[in-house]
């Protein structure tokens, strides 16, 4: 299991991540299979969830605004092959065409690759959702577009060399 305390969240907004992920779920979502409400030692309210490494299993890359030295270097040591990219890139339109189907918003930031130490495989998952996910977007598919085609953009640039850092 894995936590994230959220120190400037009342409870209330806190559960309602909790509602989010649950739905995504239902939804068929790759999100983590476990999602609850918990208070810290200090009474902040966090969410607890199943570790999306499974332990150390897999590495996972994703990026919030821009990517950091050391994101660019985790991405970077995943050693993405073309096969990984192209991948990458079938499922994230899955996910994407799921949202565009039920009204979902998915950011950039929400898209994470996740792979198998052992094994190489890739995936993508679905983490730091929130209130955004479930809002009414005027225009969701051309939304959603815009979001992977960032993600993808920068994944694949950093990945490949195309962007520096």
């Amino acid at each position: 299991m894995a936590s994230k305390e959220y120190e400037y969240m009342d409870e209330e907004d806190v559960m309602n991540e909790v509602k989010i992920y649950n739905k995504a779920r239902k939804q068929g979502f790759p999100v983590p299979h476990t999602t609850r409400f918990f208070l810290t030692k200090h009474y902040e309210p966090a969410l607890l969830m199943t570790d999306m490494t499974y332990g150390g299993k897999y590495k996972i890359w994703g990026f919030n605004d821009n990517p950091t030295k050391k994101e660019i270097k985790d991405l970077k040591e995943m050693q993405l092959t073309p096969d990984d990219l192209t991948r990458i890139k079938s499922l994230s339109e899955q996910i994407k065409e799921n949202a565009i189907r039920r009204n979902r918003h998915i950011g950039f930031q929400n898209y994470h690759i996740r792979k198998n130490i052992k094994t190489g495989e890739v995936d993508v998952v679905l983490l730091d959702l929130d209130d955004r996910f479930t809002e009414q977007t005027y225009n969701i598919s051309q939304t959603n577009n815009k979001e992977l085609r960032n993600f993808l953009d920068i994944a694949t640039g950093l990945s490949t060399g195309i962007i520096t850092d």
